[in-house]
């Protein structure tokens, strides 16, 4: 088991075995063009991608969304990962405890990021049409759930 500040460097060191870095300007880079200033991403994960976003874009307010929730879909192995990364029993006790890495982490940003801990669907009545510049999708990789976060999007 992993305290609080054990597991923020574990997961600093998972950044070495991380190979999404390459696509990360690409969402800076849809930021600046439209001059993003709300933006939202759906999946969170290990945090990795939103602490790129808020250190690349200082004037944006960044809102993500993940229920960091197991077993959402049996064919992705990140929770599991998560598990023994972390040295957590279970599955959920490793997202759980992500959640709050993930939290403790960013919250040197302030007001400029949020982490709800939620489905899209249960966000439709909280988020002002309109409000948002940029939703950038990467949660649920399943078809049913691409297809939820894209129409909650729209």
């Amino acid at each position: 088991m992993h305290n609080i500040e054990t597991g923020l460097k574990i997961l600093e060191e998972n950044k070495k075995n991380c190979n999404w870095f390459s696509t990360y300007g690409v969402v800076s880079h849809l930021i600046n063009k439209i001059n993003a200033k709300q933006i939202i991403e759906i999946g969170v994960a290990y945090g990795y991608h939103c602490e790129y976003i808020l250190q690349k874009n200082t004037e944006v307010n960044y809102l993500g969304i993940d229920p960091y929730k197991s077993n959402y879909d049996p064919n992705d192995k990140f929770a599991e990962e998560v598990k023994i990364m972390l040295g957590k029993e279970t599955v959920q006790d490793g997202l759980d405890m992500l959640y709050e890495l993930v939290s403790t982490k960013m919250s040197v940003y302030g007001e400029r990021f949020k982490l709800l801990r939620n489905n899209v669907e249960q966000l439709d009545d909280k988020i002002k049409d309109d409000s948002i510049d940029l939703i950038y999708v990467d949660g649920d990789h399943t078809y049913d759930g691409v297809m939820k976060d894209l129409n909650f999007s729209w």
